[in-house]
């Protein structure tokens, strides 16, 4: 073979290996976007909570009226959403799922508030990951549509369609990133610390 042939041979593989890392950092990027988007839920910011004591001009909502005072005060409401005892936030953030080729399905059980030990689970499936493969993001709990459209304060405007519309910018970031001869330890710096 010809030294032509060989320099060609090996631009293409550099190429490829290129595209499959570029793939990788994507999805690594979409992943970090959805799970530090996705609210974590906190009594205190509920409309409606006894929990937390609401004032109405001289009026208390705390004591034996309590709920009489905000179901009047509120408009009439007379359901109460209460944390239960021992509620913890962040079953939304450990319940997305990352699978190649075909969706997974199941419902996340783990609780993570703050998304990294999930995040750090989908590192070991996004390293599998190869250009022209399809990778699926899914979150199957039960009230993932009514986030997505907005009913949390923290994501009034959802978590997937805020990334869907900055795919592009995305992709460009990685490309530019392995031009510029970014390593994947810079990435992965760089995808740990990001924040919304």
């Amino acid at each position: 073979m010809g030294t032509f042939a060989l320099q060609i041979r090996a631009w293409v593989d550099k190429t490829k290996g290129d595209l499959d890392t570029a793939v990788r950092y994507c999805a690594m990027a979409v992943d970090g976007k959805l799970m530090y988007r996705s609210p974590v839920g906190d009594p205190t910011k509920w409309k409606v909570n006894p929990n937390k004591p609401k004032v109405f001009g001289k009026f208390s909502a705390v004591g034996p009226k309590a709920n009489w005072q905000m179901g009047f005060m509120s408009g009439g409401a007379s359901t109460y959403r209460t944390s239960g005892a021992g509620y913890v936030g962040g079953r939304f953030r450990g319940a997305w799922m990352v699978s190649i080729g075909t969706p997974d399905n199941s419902v996340g059980t783990a609780l993570d508030t703050e998304g990294r030990a999930t995040l750090e689970a989908h590192k070991v499936i996004i390293a599998a990951a190869k250009a022209g493969d399809v990778i699926h993001f899914r979150n199957n709990m039960p009230y993932a549509d009514r986030l997505e459209k907005g009913w949390s304060q923290q994501a009034p405007l959802g978590m997937v369609a805020l990334t869907v519309v900055e795919w592009q910018t995305i992709v460009d970031n990685v490309v530019n990133g392995i031009r510029a001869g970014t390593s994947a330890a810079e990435f992965a710096q760089g995808f740990e610390t990001y924040s919304l």
